[in-house]
């Protein structure tokens, strides 16, 4: 179900318009996170769309869905790849980007599984970082929640999220 997409990210230089650098990126894109320092471009994988070089031992989820994460610094020389990254579920299926924030280069995302089994939503929080290996260059989960120490669900039973800002420490549901 995809068509071959090409995504620019053009740097303009507002005291000389003429000065533009772009870098290119051939891949599916379902939604954008911009912050001062990097985007992030996201795509939807759905567990009848797998394919196998892109992220699916990491994507085993409970509806089998999940989020490939790709980051670009951004930088006075343009846009430049830093790295790639997954995390099980989706962003949601409205305004994606209202799921995600950064903070020190790390970022924060809120996916949502619905297993058929249970209809239920269930929700994850994702931190990502860049791999400390720098001959990698994946996007690898830090931490997320919950987990074994902090089992609690976030929501209650069938609540879905429309939107979450990461605030210093904090992070708004």
């Amino acid at each position: 179900g995809y068509y071959p997409t090409i995504t620019t990210i053009t740097a303009l230089d507002l005291t000389d318009p003429e000065s533009q650098t772009s870098t290119c990126f051939a891949g599916n894109s379902s939604s954008y996170y911009v912050t001062t320092d990097a985007m992030y471009i996201t795509d939807k994988v759905y567990s009848n769309q797998l394919r196998s070089e892109e992220g699916s031992e990491r994507g085993k989820s409970l509806d089998g869905n999940f989020t490939i994460i790709h980051k670009f610094a951004l930088t006075e020389k343009g846009a430049q790849y830093r790295a790639t990254g997954s995390v099980p579920g989706l962003l949601g299926w409205k305004n994606p980007a209202f799921r995600m924030g950064a903070k020190d280069g790390k970022l924060g995302v809120i996916t949502t599984q619905r297993p058929w089994s249970t209809r239920d939503y269930i929700h994850k929080l994702y931190i990502l970082a860049e791999s400390q290996d720098t001959s990698e260059y994946s996007l690898e989960i830090e931490t997320e929640l919950p987990n074994k120490q902090h089992p609690d669900r976030i929501g209650k039973i069938n609540e879905d999220i429309y939107a979450a800002r990461f605030i210093g420490d904090r992070l708004y549901l």
